[in-house]
């Protein structure tokens, strides 16, 4: 009798470990995108739905697509979350005249 192959297991595992990797450094970039405002809060979507149809039609850069645009979309969640929370200071204006 043979030893199960484990191959694929540890190959699937890399895999979600290098997408997950992906995910979290597209979220720094997601986040300087959104200084360009609607637009860089748009970039994010668009990658995610991108990858969605890359993945429907078995593209092999769709699951790619769909983790960078999620980690894209996370950074632009926390630049508008990180804009709602903190004040932008005086509302009559800064100084000390």
């Amino acid at each position: 009798m043979t030893e199960p192959d484990t191959q694929p297991c540890v190959r699937g595992r890399q895999l979600t470990a290098s997408t997950a990797v992906v995910a979290v450094l597209a979220i720094p970039v997601g986040l300087g995108l959104s200084i360009f405002g609607f637009f860089g809060w748009c970039v994010g979507p668009l990658v995610l739905i991108a990858g969605l149809v890359g993945q429907r039609l078995r593209r092999g850069w769709g699951s790619w697509a769909i983790w960078f645009g999620v980690g894209l979309t996370l950074g632009a969640l926390a630049y508008i979350t990180t804009g709602l929370l903190i004040p932008d200071g005086p509302s009559s204006g800064g100084g000390s005249g």
